[in-house]
């Protein structure tokens, strides 16, 4: 290899036609069986990952000669046989990422006021036409002392994160088609979450919020306009917003919003991991009266944007209606797949400090049967939805069990392949189809956790 890659490197944007150029026709020329080339393959790596970084957001037809280029120097890379130490650009099973600050965008701020930040896929290079959105989790802090605590504690939470690059492995972040079908060429997108407010926060900070700022909701849609500046996503075929906990509280509270102003044949859907679905309408009215009331508090603290037509209701317990993912799925519009364990102990805590009551086991049974006859009503009222929930006491994230195996109707079905079935619309076609709505009784739970 000469030293002309290394000038290509100074080369300004006009000159990129020459470095690609460049860089297949070596990739073309270069022979891996000799240890003399080891050397070349090394800077030819070099090149390569400097045209990445200056020049993914192109147009299409440069996304596809990079992505032609990064399966070439994979496979040069895997066929070497010298002694020389090289491993792939990006190893088996591994998605790169890379940071895209918020900091043009005035309201998409952190608790301490610092800008938010995404990070996007690079490694494997797939296109943007199809496009998986992750919102990170993390609880939630409901006052101005709890926030406090938070910050000091886990300031992680409460800042950006700096971290230029980042790599995902396993579950929906997977490249590999057997364990990812549903999402292994998708785009990936991963935000970090630093507002504390599960995604819904619209508040500046103040004496009452604690010079806070509480800003979910706003980071989010800075999130959508940057996609789209960079990606053109208004315009993708597929889009999948998805979230975990927090996270996919976060989800479903934006759905409406986030999807607005997309394509109309766009197929676009949100994905709610452990999301708050819970059977609330099983705890008496002592209880309600008290966890309404400290929804509606922590409503009025962080300026959550709950669903305007669900506030609007005549309801007695409209707070909990509007926050509980079992009541306000009604009036969510797009596909919904819900997934999480029959008994929360997330959601089951937070009942029994506000209602300072203990659960028992027949508590227990209640709240599995109340939350059994909720998913089965809204799998059979609205078209689109499906679910998978399994027998465990835990709160656990579906990409800790995404391919573990279990028997179902005399089929064996993973998670993932339950996702999948979704994805393709077959569940659209026959809304009752139990393959889309499925409470596994007997379902692998981590080890330290009870199953029902």
């Amino acid at each position: 290899m000469s030293s002309s890659f290394f000038k290509l490197q100074k080369a300004g944007v006009g000159k990129k036609q020459n470095v690609l150029k460049s860089i297949q026709q070596n990739v073309n020329k270069l022979n891996v069986k000799t240890r003399a080339n080891s050397k070349g393959l090394y800077n030819l790596q070099r090149a390569y990952k400097w045209f990445n970084s200056r020049f993914l957001r192109d147009t299409a037809s440069f996304r596809n000669k990079i992505m032609w280029l990064e399966k070439k120097l994979n496979a040069h890379l895997l066929s070497h046989k010298t002694t020389t130490t090289m491993k792939p650009l990006i190893p088996t099973g591994v998605v790169g990422l890379q940071r895209q600050s918020l900091d043009d965008y005035k309201l998409a701020l952190c608790n301490d006021g610092s800008h938010a930040a995404y990070w996007y896929q690079i490694s494997p290079l797939v296109s943007p036409d199809k496009i998986f959105i992750y919102l990170e989790g993390g609880d939630i802090c409901t006052d101005k002392q709890t926030c406090a605590q938070r910050c000091k504690e886990t300031r992680y939470l409460c800042t950006t994160d700096l971290r230029d690059t980042m790599e995902l492995r396993g579950g929906w972040w997977s490249p590999n088609p057997d364990l990812n079908p549903a999402f292994h060429d998708y785009f990936k997108v991963f935000v970090h979450y630093c507002s504390s407010d599960i995604w819904n926060g619209n508040k500046a900070k103040s004496d009452t919020t604690g010079d806070l700022y509480f800003m979910g909701a706003e980071i989010l849609e800075a999130v959508k306009d940057s996609l789209t500046k960079k990606f053109n996503m208004l315009k993708a075929k597929s889009v999948v917003l998805s979230g975990y906990s927090a996270g996919g509280i976060g989800v479903w509270r934006n759905c409406n919003r986030f999807f607005s102003g997309f394509n109309s044949f766009a197929d676009v859907r949100c994905l709610v991991d452990s999301g708050a679905f819970v059977p609330w309408r099983s705890f008496p009215d002592d209880c309600l009266t008290k966890f309404n009331y400290f929804v509606q508090q922590l409503t009025e603290f962080q300026g959550h944007r709950l669903d305007e037509n669900c506030l609007n209701k005549d309801q007695k317990y409209k707070y909990i209606e509007c926050s509980s993912l079992s009541t306000a799925y009604t009036f969510i519009d797009r596909p919904l797949f819900i997934a999480g364990n029959q008994f929360d102990t997330r959601y089951a805590y937070q009942f029994s400090v506000v209602c300072g009551i203990r659960f028992t086991p027949p508590l227990i049974t209640e709240w599995k049967q109340g939350l059994t006859n909720d998913l089965q009503q809204a799998g059979t009222r609205e078209a689109g939805l499906a679910y998978f929930y399994r027998n465990c006491a835990t709160h656990e994230t579906a990409e800790r069990y995404y391919n573990d195996k279990f028997m179902y109707n005399g089929k064996e079905l993973t998670f993932s392949s339950v996702v999948n079935y979704w994805m393709k619309n077959i569940c659209f076609i026959n809304p009752l189809d139990r393959t889309c709505n499925i409470i596994q009784t007997v379902s692998k739970c981590d080890s330290r956790n009870q199953e029902g």
